[in-house]
C-alpha cells in the first residue's frame, strides 16, 4: 500500500500493481491457514460460533442447494459463500472468499481517502489490530467491512448500492443491523439540519446510556432476531464480552485530537463531525456495554474507525524529518507492542501459532 501511495503521488506506473500485490499477500496468508488457526471456523474456543467447517462439510454432502440452505444453521449469505467454497473442493476457498470480503472494501476506502489520510498509517492500524480478527470472528469481520463500504457508497450518493451492501452485510452476520447507526451518523454529519439532529442525538445517547437494557427488551419483542447471538436475551443478560477499557482510552485520545486539530481535510466522507460521533459512541461503550453482556461486541462496527483517528497523531507532530521519524517509530512500535501483547501472549483470536493447511 505504501509503495502504491508513493507511486501515485509521483505519478509513476505500477500503482495498481502494488495495491494488487499487497492485497493478494494478505488474502493468501489467510486462505492458506490451517483450520485451527483462529477459533471461529471449528468453534474451538468457549463461546466460539462460526463453525464454518461444519457448514462446509454439510455443503459437500448435500446434493441440493435448496436443501442445504434449509439445513444451514447460519446466516444465508454466509451459508452461500461456504457452499460455493465447498463446491470448489477445499477449505482454502472458504478462507479465500472470507478474507477477500474483509480486505477489498478496506482497500477501496483507504485508496479513496488517501489524500486526507495516509493509507500506510491506516493500513498499519488495520493489520496490527483488526486483521487478526478476520481469522476468528470471521462473519462479523466480513460484515463490518461491508457496512463501512456501504457508508462510503452512501457518501457518494449511490444509495441503491449502499442499501444492497447493507443487506448483504446483514445476510452475512445479523449484528450488521447495528451498522445502520453509522449510516445515520454520516447523514446527520452532513445534513443542513444537523444542529437539530445533534440535540436529538444528545437526548438519545443520554437515554440509551441509562436505559439501554429496557430499550433492548422492547426491541427484542418487536424485532426478534432469533438466530443472532448478538440480539438474543441470552447475549443481553450474559456476563461475557470483550470490549475493554482500551476502547475508552483510544476514544478519549481520538476525541481530543478531533476536537483540537486546527486544520481538517474535508475531501472525504470521513469528516470531523462523523468521526466525532463515532468516538462519542465508543466513549460511551463502557457504561452502555456494562448493560449489554455478550452483545457489547456490536461496538466493533464503530471501533474499526480507529484506523482513521489514530493516524491523526502525525498532524500534531512538527513536519520535519527528525520529528516525523520519531513519531513513526513510536506509532509503529506501539502497534507492534499491541500485537505482541494481545495476539502472541494473550492468544487473542487464536492465530498464534500460525501454520498452513498442508501442515495439519
Amino acid at each position: 500500500m505504501r509503495k502504491a501511495y508513493i507511486a501515485d503521488i509521483a505519478d509513476e506506473g505500477g500503482t495498481y500493481r502494488y495495491l494488487f500485490l499487497s492485497a493478494v499477500i494478505l488474502i493468501l496468508l489467510a486462505a492458506c491457514r490451517g483450520d485451527r488457526v483462529g477459533w471461529d471456523i471449528l468453534g474451538t474456543a468457549s463461546g466460539g460460533g462460526g463453525y464454518q467447517k461444519g457448514l462446509f462439510l454439510g455443503a459437500l454432502a448435500s446434493d441440493s442447494f435448496i436443501d442445504y440452505l434449509r439445513w444451514s444453521y447460519e446466516e444465508p449469505i454466509y451459508s452461500v459463500i461456504t457452499y460455493l467454497a465447498a463446491k470448489c473442493g477445499h477449505m482454502f476457498f472458504a478462507h479465500l472468499f472470507n478474507m477477500m470480503i474483509i480486505i477489498i472494501p478496506i482497500y477501496i476506502i483507504l485508496w479513496d481517502v488517501r489524500h486526507d489520510y495516509d493509507p500506510a498509517y491506516s493500513l498499519a492500524v488495520f493489520l496490527f489490530v483488526y486483521y487478526g480478527q478476520g481469522y476468528n470472528i470471521v462473519r462479523q469481520a466480513m460484515a463490518i467491512s461491508i457496512v463501512m463500504l456501504s457508508v462510503w457508497m452512501f457518501s457518494k450518493e449511490k444509495y441503491l448500492w449502499s442499501a444492497v451492501l447493507f443487506a448483504v452485510a446483514i445476510g452475512i452476520h445479523y449484528s450488521a443491523v447495528v451498522g445502520l447507526i453509522t449510516i445515520i451518523l454520516y447523514y446527520v454529519s452532513i445534513s443542513r439540519f444537523r444542529n437539530i439532529y445533534r440535540i436529538l442525538m444528545v437526548v438519545a445517547l443520554i437515554t440509551g446510556t441509562f436505559f439501554f437494557r429496557q430499550i433492548m427488551q422492547v426491541f427484542l419483542r418487536l424485532l426478534p432476531f432469533v438466530k443472532s447471538n448478538y440480539f438474543s436475551r441470552r447475549a443481553l443478560f450474559s456476563t461475557d464480552g470483550d470490549i475493554s477499557a482500551t476502547s475508552l482510552i483510544l476514544s478519549i485520545i481520538s476525541l481530543i485530537m478531533i476536537v483540537t486539530l486546527s486544520e481538517w481535510n474535508t475531501g472525504s466522507f470521513l469528516n470531523r463531525t462523523f468521526l466525532l460521533y463515532i468516538m462519542i459512541i465508543l466513549f460511551l461503550s463502557i457504561p452502555i456495554g456494562g448493560q449489554m453482556g455478550y452483545a457489547r461486541r456490536a461496538f466493533r462496527y464503530f471501533d474499526r474507525y480507529f484506523m482513521f483517528t489514530l493516524p491523526l497523531l502525525f498532524k500534531f507532530i512538527p513536519n520535519d524529518d527528525g520529528n516525523q521519524t520519531l513519531g513513526k517509530i513510536m506509532f509503529y512500535g506501539m502497534l507492534m507492542l499491541y500485537w505482541i501483547a494481545f495476539y502472541f501472549f494473550v492468544g487473542s483470536q487464536g492465530i498464534v501459532p500460525y501454520y498452513p493447511f498442508w501442515g495439519e
